[in-house]
């Protein structure tokens, strides 16, 4: 009862139980010194774990979240830009690129059934500057347009255009000598999802692909 009061933090209340314990026992003032500070090691200790965890918060969830944007890069999908929209439908299409379908002469319905259209039949030189502006919006450039970067060597292509190749089954040297990929002897309905998204990055169409 002797020993003296040692002044402690209020709202720490395993502390105070601890320092009431120790000097009903008479202890002296080294124990209960020490004791506390042990104590209070092992608290901000685990506080800081607290910490580190709550900041490790985000990074977990976004490392487990498939919508997180560099999820989806990894996984090696294309963006509706990049392959022209072709797979995309109508409804599903933003307000801009449907604006510019529309200056093309599309509508709902002839641009979900894939077939032909009379822009089809245009050179990339025959657009008017709207036109081109449209076209350019939904993604095509005049090499895509044109000539599906086959006048491209492997070297050259851009680097989506590249990709693309690699998961339609391409690789440099089948590129460079014009050999298809055995895979791709299909119509357009039978591709996979993947190819037909790869193949509408190159510039192709369900009306071009399967004419």
């Amino acid at each position: 009862q002797g020993s003296e009061q040692i002044n402690i933090n209020s709202n720490n209340e395993t502390t105070m139980i601890l320092d009431k314990v120790l000097n009903l026992c008479c202890a002296d003032n080294d124990t209960v010194s020490t004791a506390l500070k042990v104590l209070g090691k092992k608290g901000k200790k685990n506080d800081n774990n607290n910490d580190n965890d709550v900041a490790a918060t985000p990074a977990k969830q976004q490392q487990a979240n498939p919508l997180n944007r560099n999820n989806i890069v990894k996984l090696g999908t294309f963006t509706g830009k990049q392959t022209k929209y072709e797979n995309t439908t109508w409804k599903k299409m933003g307000a801009k690129p449907r604006s510019a379908a529309e200056t093309l002469g599309f509508t709902e319905e002839t641009w979900n059934s894939g077939e032909w259209h009379e822009i089809d039949d245009y050179h990339w030189w025959d657009f008017s500057a709207e036109q081109k502006t449209a076209v350019e919006t939904l993604g095509w450039t005049e090499a895509a347009w044109e000539h599906k970067y086959e006048e491209n060597s492997w070297a050259d292509l851009p680097a989506d255009v590249q990709k693309a190749a690699k998961v339609a089954g391409f690789d440099a040297t089948m590129w460079d000598d014009n050999e298809w990929p055995s895979n791709l002897d299909k119509y357009w309905a039978d591709l996979t999802d993947k190819e037909r998204d790869a193949m509408a990055v190159l510039g192709y169409s369900k009306y071009v692909w399967d004419n």
